[in-house]
Protein backbone atom coordinates (compact mmCIF):
# COMPACT_ATOMS: atom_id res chain seq x y z
CA UNK A 1 0.00 0.00 0.00
CA UNK A 2 1.14 3.54 -0.79
CA UNK A 3 -0.73 6.65 0.92
CA UNK A 4 0.28 10.07 0.18
CA UNK A 5 -0.56 12.34 3.35
CA UNK A 6 0.84 15.31 2.38
CA UNK A 7 3.85 15.73 4.41
CA UNK A 8 5.17 12.09 4.06
CA UNK A 9 3.91 9.21 2.51
CA UNK A 10 3.29 6.26 4.07
CA UNK A 11 4.00 2.53 2.93
CA UNK A 12 3.86 -0.38 3.45
CA UNK A 13 6.54 -3.07 2.48
CA UNK A 14 6.90 -7.09 2.57
CA UNK A 15 9.54 -8.55 3.51
CA UNK A 16 11.20 -11.19 1.36
CA UNK A 17 14.00 -12.62 2.56
CA UNK A 18 15.37 -13.48 5.89
CA UNK A 19 13.41 -14.43 9.56
CA UNK A 20 10.90 -11.45 8.53
CA UNK A 21 10.13 -12.91 5.51
CA UNK A 22 6.36 -12.36 4.74
CA UNK A 23 5.82 -9.73 7.24
CA UNK A 24 4.83 -6.05 6.56
CA UNK A 25 7.05 -3.16 7.42
CA UNK A 26 4.95 0.08 7.65
CA UNK A 27 7.60 2.69 6.51
CA UNK A 28 7.09 6.68 6.91
CA UNK A 29 9.04 8.60 3.97
CA UNK A 30 9.31 12.32 4.90
CA UNK A 31 8.07 14.52 1.28
CA UNK A 32 11.07 17.35 1.35
CA UNK A 33 10.33 18.90 -1.58
CA UNK A 34 7.34 19.98 -3.65
CA UNK A 35 8.43 17.53 -6.67
CA UNK A 36 9.70 13.54 -5.51
CA UNK A 37 12.89 12.62 -6.85
CA UNK A 38 12.18 9.52 -6.30
CA UNK A 39 8.48 7.64 -6.93
CA UNK A 40 7.24 4.43 -5.43
CA UNK A 41 5.10 1.39 -7.63
CA UNK A 42 3.30 -1.31 -6.09
CA UNK A 43 5.24 -4.82 -6.44
CA UNK A 44 8.82 -2.99 -6.72
CA UNK A 45 11.46 -3.72 -5.25
CA UNK A 46 13.35 -1.67 -2.69
CA UNK A 47 15.72 -2.16 0.28
CA UNK A 48 15.17 -1.03 3.69
CA UNK A 49 17.71 0.71 5.39
CA UNK A 50 18.52 3.52 8.60
CA UNK A 51 21.39 5.06 10.24
CA UNK A 52 22.54 2.97 13.35
CA UNK A 53 21.64 5.70 15.66
CA UNK A 54 18.31 5.79 14.40
CA UNK A 55 16.94 2.27 15.99
CA UNK A 56 15.23 1.47 18.87
CA UNK A 57 15.26 -1.56 20.62
CA UNK A 58 10.99 -2.46 21.84
CA UNK A 59 10.39 -5.43 24.13
CA UNK A 60 8.57 -8.19 22.80
CA UNK A 61 5.26 -7.35 25.63
CA UNK A 62 5.75 -3.33 24.97
CA UNK A 63 2.53 -2.23 22.31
Amino acid sequence: DIAYLGSHNVIHVRLDAGAGQGKIVQVHVSNFARHATQTFDFEQSVVLSWDRDAVVLIKADQP
